[in-house]
């Protein structure tokens, strides 16, 4: 079966939340609070995942991100699909190109995917018929499980889990410095997904089949809950554009910020230094359709947007 990326806003209690050394996952579980908005980006493998290991540095900060999703936790009865989904207890809401929905429930044996970017039937994949396995309980480092499960559009399939590694990552946006690694074994292709520990919060992921990352611009305070990074107003305008187009940005300091211009594959098409409020994005070779741009300052992204040439 094919690896679906799991956009999921989950948020899960540790044993001992004070010791950080092999943090072992249980089932003292609490979720991220309905309402919490995050973004979710892709990026090219430009860095690999590394490997496993206790106290690993895993430095994903190089990498160019392009907007994908807005993610919120929402209450499962809320949804449009919410008697499909009966037995979930909490649900991540996607709004990208299009609105779908991850419902997702705790068990006896852990956390279980009930369905994957799911907007009826057709759409997404839906585990009905025997759910897959995310996280298990108890889980600690170098452990593994694995699990039967099947969707509503293919035969029975195994994932098997490992708690592989432990340690800092660091992401465009953030630098998580405690957090854990679960790969996820298909057999024909695999990934890695890192999770903050305290809550315990998805960050980042990495799968095989597509070769890409996706990571959620998710910061975790001291009360627990995720925000996205503070952006100041930017718009590009003419947009769409034909020659040229000005990208402004209210921003106070300009420290080694630049824009980058990507095309619809994630392909970098141009970089241009960002010096004043108002930056000069020129046509030049550019193709008609649509691209994406990422602002950075400092190295971390403060704006994201869509830009359309005619």
């Amino acid at each position: 079966m094919k690896r679906t990326f799991t956009l999921c806003l989950l948020g899960l209690a540790f044993s001992a939340p004070k010791t950080f050394a092999q943090p072992t996952i249980t089932s003292s579980i609490t979720t991220v609070p309905v309402g919490t908005i995050d973004s979710a980006y892709g990026a090219s493998p430009t860095v690999l995942p590394g490997a496993g290991g206790a106290g690993v540095f895993w430095d994903m900060s190089t990498v160019t991100t392009v907007f994908a999703a807005k993610l919120t936790v929402v209450t499962p009865a809320s949804t449009p699909y919410a008697s499909t989904f009966s037995t979930a207890t909490f649900c991540t809401k996607i709004e990208g190109t299009t609105t779908s929905y991850n419902f997702t429930k705790q068990s006896s044996v852990g956390v279980e995917n009930l369905s994957l970017t799911y907007a009826g039937v057709g759409t997404g994949t839906d585990f009905n018929p025997n759910p897959r396995l995310s996280v298990s309980f108890p889980f600690s480092y170098t452990n593994s499980k694995s699990d039967s499960f099947q969707s509503t559009t293919s035969g029975v399939d195994t994932v098997r889990l490992t708690y592989d590694g432990y340690g800092t990552l660091k992401t465009p946006f953030y630098t998580y410095p405690n957090v854990v690694r679960i790969k996820e074994d298909y057999g024909s292709h695999y990934s890695y997904s890192w999770y903050t520990v305290a809550p315990f919060a998805l960050v980042m992921n990495y799968a095989s089949t597509s070769n890409n990352y996706v990571i959620v611009t998710s910061k975790v305070g001291t009360t627990g809950v995720r925000n996205t990074p503070a952006a100041p107003n930017t718009v590009v305008y003419p947009n769409p554009m034909s020659d040229n187009a000005v990208l402004h940005v209210d921003a106070s300091v300009f420290n080694n910020a630049s824009v980058t211009i990507t095309d619809i594959s994630g392909k970098v098409v141009s970089r241009i230094p960002v010096t004043s409020a108002e930056t000069t994005i020129q046509k030049a070779d550019l193709q008609y359709g649509i691209y994406f741009y990422t602002v950075q300052n400092n190295g971390v992204q403060i704006a994201t947007g869509k830009l359309q040439i005619n």
